[in-house]
């Protein structure tokens, strides 16, 4: 602007603080703002957004979303308020539940930054669109939680404006909606990702340990008690093999497992305690990993057989416990 003190040539600082670069397009035309230039009179990068994939319908040179009067970006860095206003009820919410999860429990990401862009955008734009909350990621059971919890979020960017960052938003995303997960939703999370990465997710968002046992073992949530496998047995065309002191085989630890899932509404619980259980993997090690046992030890005394009414759903550290107190 003309007749201001700043446009004098030896005062090279402008718009942000940021410095002026009169070399490239005359006094005032051009601001250095670090990782990239800044055109005052256009209102635009001079090269393209990194952030870009973030702002979908808008050019990849805008910068702070068109208007740097509300908006402040002065570290290049988006705010979140923006996306949440463009996203729209249901599109913020499915756009929060991706990024959270990936950002706290997926170990391939490190960053705020990464969780974003990990982001299925087509499905947060679908989801704004229909009105509707797909829930694809990564299962269909955390609706009414994520919603409430982006609820909260919108309220704390309103409020805090361009000072709230995509940090915040996913810490406070984080939180509120795994306090508010219904019985046993966080469950389904489990079985994606492991107890112990969970676990670890969980410490990150600052739960105590205290709290994170009670998610991970699933206290507190509606559970059917020990599941009955002895119907299994009734259509087992191998029963006159069965016997005393014999171990279960592969194909009666799935059948057992198939119906420990169908008894707990689609997860693995442990058959005495109630705890989630992850599938089981050759060689795992997860402490919840999803083991198949006998109720009466088959080196006991009696002895217990192979029957599938001898059959336990049993977590992996549980179970070496169980096994090394029969030997003692």
């Amino acid at each position: 602007m003309e007749d201001r003190s700043f446009q004098e040539a030896d005062y090279r600082y402008g718009f942000g603080g940021h410095e002026k670069d009169d070399e490239i397009k005359g006094n005032g035309k051009h601001y250095d703002f670090g990782g990239y230039g800044y055109d005052p009179i256009l209102g635009r990068r001079w090269n393209v957004d990194p952030e870009f994939k973030q702002i979908a319908g808008l050019s990849p040179y805008s910068y702070s979303l068109k208007n740097p009067i509300v908006y402040k970006d002065p570290d290049g860095k988006l705010p979140i308020l923006p996306l949440l206003l463009k996203a729209g009820a249901n599109g913020a919410t499915d756009m929060l539940t991706q990024a959270a999860i990936a950002y706290f429990f997926d170990p391939n990401v490190e960053t705020i930054n990464q969780a974003f862009e990990v982001v299925n955008w087509w499905q947060v734009s679908r989801s704004a669109a229909e009105g509707a909350m797909p829930w694809k990621v990564p299962g269909g059971k955390f609706g009414k939680a994520a919603a409430t919890a982006s609820g909260d979020v919108l309220v704390n960017a309103l409020s805090a404006g361009s000072n709230y960052s995509k940090e915040q938003a996913l810490q406070d995303f984080a939180t509120g909606f795994v306090s508010n997960l219904a019985g046993d939703a966080l469950g389904e999370l489990i079985s994606k990702y492991g107890s112990g990465i969970v676990a670890k997710g969980l410490s990150k968002m600052g739960f105590d340990d205290k709290a994170i046992e009670k998610y991970i073992t699933g206290a507190g949530t509606t559970w059917k008690g020990r599941a009955d496998y002895s119907d299994l047995d009734l259509n087992d065309k191998k029963a006159h093999i069965r016997g005393i002191g014999k171990k279960f085989t592969e194909d009666q630890k799935n059948k057992v497992k198939a119906v420990n899932k169908k008894h707990n509404n689609g997860y693995l619980r442990d058959d005495e305690t109630g705890d989630f259980l992850v599938p089981g993997v050759r060689g795992g090690k997860d402490p919840f990993q999803a083991e198949v046992d006998h109720i009466v030890p088959k080196r006991g005394n009696p002895q217990g057989t192979n029957h599938f009414s001898n059959a336990q759903g049993i977590g992996k550290k549980r179970n070496g416990e169980y096994i090394n107190k029969q030997k003692k």
